[in-house]
């Protein structure tokens, strides 16, 4: 069935007022004629444009008859149908979809799920449209296993599971409507370099037998479709699957060991009594910078609430708490579908639930839960949706949230058994917003599954806030919000840092971070991985480009037919051919500029857009040397290496300079000033780190220093952020400067207080004798130990009180062998199972708070604590003071 332009029906406005803070949405708007249902909603711009477009995966009549699947294409904030006849000729019963870039293009491709006609007729094939990026798509026929799969298939999702840089498919299955309790195996498809697949490669583990039975024998993971979400739950690097049962089966967290393989590593928390969990969504809740779990519930036995599961894992160790609290815990309705959004711009994620009927309740209202944030991070219900658009009242389906009409806040369309409702966000209480879009390089283009770690001082929050998001194909029950990342910022001004950690794409673990500090708040961004990017046509977006350190915003932009834009950075002295002009600083000082650093300069140059631009340049002035007085910087611009350079109006967000004056054109870029107000003196060249056993070796070298006192080190590691002082000119005399040299001077500095296999975070800043301190480079190093064998490290602190850490090293020959490590005290009585299980190689870390297996304190003195893999076994002397 064809369908027509889609004609927009506002059947209803109305104000929904939160007991916390007031959003507002209007609507709700019908998003087709026809009164079909709509299983699924999954957002992403498939065009280019830079507006987000919308697929919906529909069902079939009670008759057996498939509806067509739609995708609405986005004209600045209005939805049409795309009428692509590729599209609607692949009619199928579809359960959900998914959007990922499977061949690395740059053209985002789509998966959808088809189930069996009726849920008892023949298997139609899934469908893979591979994007043509020119706004069309072909029905891949050629990839092999995932093209050719023909089971019956509900939810589908892409992660890559070995960092390959190619995007691999999931797929639940069912049968759990109408024809009986039938569980089917779930499948798993790895992409082949984007070229092909294959179905359940060796070595995969128990998740895909996952679904149902082996050899006609239910498994201890026998189960019927419910959901299922990709998340890097435990920072290790490695993208791991959580599925959600239906039907009394037990909902399994698989962690991917960074071997190809998952296990299963499910906590008791995460298995409460609930019979069946049809949604679930993972989001940073409570901003610590990791991946909690929300789980939809339908309400049959035992539990009948939903849950919340607050993530206290560490790379090592799984472990969640329930945090469920507040109406969540006295919720007991039947979830189907579930989001998580910032709707109302404050800094914390809130959750949308959409609901359907069970044997208590007909047509429930679904439910928009808004977080209080810090410090208890509780989520109350704030809002009703009937989901009635003036015809009929209906039981909610899948739900997912975007940015549809560009206007900084989250809208959401949620599905249901008749036509899908838009709701448009209208909330107007002055909070601003950042929405990141991610592009990798030459692999994983759609950035699926890298995390962004935004920090910034929101008031609304209270403090210093940081807040993350992790870019996912898939949520609550086989939907898909936007894969633009967006971050509500309350009424802060400024941006402190965006902290971009790429997945990696060689198959290794270290994820690649890209970081810019000093942001402008409210804002459409651009984040690629490296190199160029490309630009939206007519869109004024601004776009950051690898670890430059400079970005440019564009004001106006009437290409119509978009561009390319690339920005490097030379650590090196630019030189000059003079100066010409003055111009405006930050403080409004007229400035005649006489020296330009020598730390750096930028070239910015784009194709394609045919000067149809304005455009502000922004530049990082961390790390330069001999900035006395920031307002009085100016940014310097000239044409090549032989043209003076020439000053540009300035303004200033903390250490980011940025271009008053809108451009049309681009060139070299540099930092100035005149030498009256900043010297600008040390040109650092390299400050790198190398890695020992239980030391890392700093080594910095300067090609020159005028007036430099000396040298301050900083450490923090990765999941603090707050660096600390470990050395300095004032008590090392190996870190005293120069004073004023023209020659170059190397340093070096050891430090011996860190720990195998923690990752560190060193900062370097100089001092000049008129007391000026300036920030150079920040580097990452890990102190490295070759693992030889089984080991039990000694315990610190010891003696101890409170807590202890407790190490122990597994070679890599034994990696995932059964390890237990245990607490006994002085008459080598048990106190205490710290952990038992299977881990892979390398040194891994737990703490011991003083408590038996029940939570009690124990009393002062000494206990033994216990490690054994195999037949190995080593004790070490703990000693308790209280």
């Amino acid at each position: 069935m064809q369908h027509s332009i889609l004609k927009f029906f506002i059947l209803l406005f109305f104000s929904l007022t939160s007991i916390i803070s007031a959003q507002t949405f209007s609507g709700p708007t019908n998003l087709d004629e026809i009164a079909e249902e709509s299983t699924s909603v999954s957002f992403a711009d498939y065009n280019h444009d830079g507006w987000v477009d919308l697929f919906l995966s529909r069902g079939n009549a009670s008759d057996g008859t498939s509806y067509d699947n739609v995708l609405f294409s986005n004209s600045s904030g209005t939805f049409s149908d795309a009428s692509l006849s590729v599209i609607t000729a692949t009619q199928r019963t579809s359960g959900t979809a998914t959007w990922g870039d499977y061949d690395n293009d740059g053209n985002i491709d789509l998966y959808v799920a088809n189930a069996e006609p009726g849920f008892n007729g023949g298997e139609p094939p899934n469908n893979l449209f591979i994007n043509d990026g020119a706004g069309d798509f072909t029905n891949n026929t050629t990839f092999g296993d995932i093209v050719d799969d023909s089971d019956d298939s509900r939810v589908v999702g892409w992660g890559d599971y070995n960092n390959d840089g190619f995007i691999d498919l999931y797929q639940k299955r069912g049968n759990i409507f109408f024809t009986g309790e039938i569980a089917q195996t779930n499948i798993f498809f790895r992409n082949d370099a984007g070229s092909g697949s294959t179905r359940n490669p060796s070595g995969i583990g128990d998740i895909i037998t996952s679904g149902g039975t082996i050899d006609g024998i239910n498994n201890a993971y026998s189960n019927l479709t419910g959901a299922m979400v990709w998340g890097d739950y435990n920072g290790d690097g490695y993208m791991d699957i959580y599925t959600a049962r239906g039907s009394t089966k037990l909902n399994t967290l698989w962690k991917n060991n960074g071997s190809g393989a998952f296990v299963d590593d499910t906590p008791a928390t995460l298995r409460p009594t609930q019979t069946s969990t049809q949604a679930c969504s993972w989001g940073d809740w409570d901003n610590d910078g990791d991946l909690d779990l929300y789980t939809g519930t339908k309400p049959e036995a035992g539990t009948k609430h939903s849950f919340i599961f607050e993530n206290t894992s560490t790379t090592s160790t799984t472990s969640f708490s329930d945090a469920t609290a507040g109406d969540i815990s006295t919720d007991e309705y039947y979830v189907r579908g579930s989001a998580w959004a910032d709707v109302d711009n404050d800094g914390d994620l809130d959750l949308f639930t959409s609901t359907m009927s069970d044997a208590v309740f007909e047509n429930p209202a679904s439910r928009l839960y808004v977080n209080s944030g810090t410090p208890n991070y509780t989520l109350t219900m704030s809002s009703t949706f009937s989901l009635d658009d003036g015809t009929n009242t209906s039981n909610g389906r899948g739900v997912a949230f975007a940015d549809i009409d560009n206007d900084g806040d989250q809208d959401f369309v949620v599905g249901r058994f008749y036509k899908p409702l838009l709701y448009t966000n209208t909330t107007s209480n002055g909070n601003s917003f950042a929405n990141i879009k991610l592009v990798g390089t030459t692999k994983n283009i759609s950035a699926i599954g890298t995390q962004i770690h935004l920090f910034a001082n929101i008031p609304e929050q209270t403090s210093t806030t940081e807040q993350m998001r992790e870019i996912s194909s898939q949520s609550g029950a086989g939907s898909q919000s936007d894969m633009r990342a967006h971050f509500g910022l309350g009424t802060t001004s400024k941006i402190d840092s965006i902290q971009v950690n790429w997945l990696n794409t060689s198959g290794g673990a270290a994820r690649t971070r890209t970081t810019y500090t000093d942001m402008p708040v409210g804002k459409f961004m651009v984040f690629t991985q490296s190199g160029s990017a490309s630009v939206i046509k007519q869109q004024a977006f601004m776009y950051l480009i690898g670890n430059t350190g400079a970005a440019v915003e564009f004001e106006t932009n009437t290409d119509t037919d978009g561009g390319s834009l690339s920005i490097s950075r030379t650590d090196s002295d630019p030189g000059d051919a003079g100066f010409s002009g003055s111009a405006t600083s930050p403080d409004a000082s007229t400035i005649t500029p006489n020296v330009v650093s020598p730390a750096k300069y930028w070239t910015i140059s784009e194709t394609g857009l045919t000067g149809n631009f304005t455009a502000e340049v922004y530049i990082d002035i961390t790390g330069v040397s001999g900035i006395s007085d920031a307002d009085k910087l100016v940014i310097l611009r000239r044409a090549n290496s032989g043209a003076a350079w020439n000053p540009i109006n300035t303004e200033r967000i903390g250490n980011t300079l940025y271009s008053s004056a809108n451009l049309s054109s681009f060139s070299e870029f540099g930092i100035g000033s005149n030498s009256a107000d900043n010297s600008l003196p040390v040109e650092l060249t390299s400050f790198t780190a190398v890695a020992g056993n239980n030391s890392i070796e700093l080594n910095w070298e300067t090609a020159s220093e005028l007036n430099n006192l000396g040298y301050i080190l900083e450490r923090t590691t990765k999941q603090n952020n707050t660096f600390a002082e470990i050395s300095s000119y004032k008590d090392n005399s190996a870190l005293a400067g120069q004073g004023n040299s023209s020659t170059v001077n190397n340093y070096s500095y050891v430090d011996n207080n860190v720990v195998n296999g923690e990752n560190y975070l060193y900062r370097l800043s100089d001092i000049s004798m008129s007391g000026v301190r300036t920030y150079h480079s920040v580097i990452e190093a890990s102190a490295n130990q070759i693992v030889t064998g089984f080991k039990l490290l000694p315990n610190f602190p010891n003696p101890f009180n409170p807590e202890t850490t407790l190490r122990f090293e597994i070679p890599a020959e034994k990696a995932y062998t059964k390890i237990s490590l245990a607490v006994y005290n002085a008459a080598g009585e048990l106190v205490t199972e710290i952990y038992s299980g299977e881990l892979s190689s390398g040194v891994h870390e737990f703490k011991w708070s003083g408590t038996n297996m029940t939570g009690q304190q124990q009393a002062s003195g000494i206990y033994f604590a216990r490690f054994s893999a195999g037949k190995f076994v080593q004790t070490r002397k703990l000693i308790l003071l209280k």
